[in-house]
């Protein structure tokens, strides 16, 4: 699992280092306030398993400097309806935190963050001897990491590609997510 982590940090540093050197920035003396909601969809590897996440972001950006709070739920596809061959599937539901940047030009936008991330998993909590499945969730706290590039036909409306990994001990994901951007996107 751990070569898998390093292609998916590796990827994202490639994603933000490229998008760096092709950015202009804005003039010194223009203010500009950026502020959306965002819902998105698209499909994730959750600790190795294929499957399917989506949240609805909330973001704000000022002169370049980015900030989002994002609601999100990750499952990964269940391929069999026994409970006891279920065991290592494992939802994520909880909230980023993130800062970054955001740069580009009118019709185009690419933001980078890192943050904190808290969320709630479910943990196998049964003995090995016992064919009892107990199960509680549980608080963790993980490294979210995402790239978005935004398309802005018009200034109240916008699509875009979201790349993104939440790092953690528990539920590790890296995916890839479809949006919609409704306010001030541009």
């Amino acid at each position: 699992m751990i070569p898998f982590k390093k292609l998916a940090i590796t990827i994202m540093c490639v994603l933000v280092l490229s998008t760096t050197l092709f950015a202009r920035q804005n003039a010194k003396n223009k203010t500009q306030k950026n502020l959306w909601f965002s819902p998105s969809l698209g499909p994730l590897s959750l600790t190795g398993n294929m499957g399917f996440g989506g949240g609805l972001e909330f973001a704000y950006s000022l002169n370049g400097k980015y900030y989002s709070a994002e609601i999100f739920a990750y499952s990964p596809f269940r391929l069999s309806s026994s409970p006891l061959e279920s065991t290592e599937y494992k939802d994520m539901v909880g909230v980023n935190l993130l800062y970054g940047r955001m740069f580009g030009r009118r019709n185009i936008k690419f933001t980078y963050s890192a943050g904190a991330s808290f969320f709630v998993s479910e943990v196998d909590n049964s003995s090995g001897t016992s064919d009892v499945i107990s199960k509680s969730n549980s608080l963790f706290i993980g490294l979210p990491l995402q790239v978005e590039i935004i398309f802005t036909p018009i200034r109240v409306a916008a699509i875009g590609l979201k790349a993104y990994a939440n790092i953690n001990h528990q539920n590790s994901v890296v995916g890839f997510a479809i949006g919609l951007y409704i306010g001030k996107v541009r």
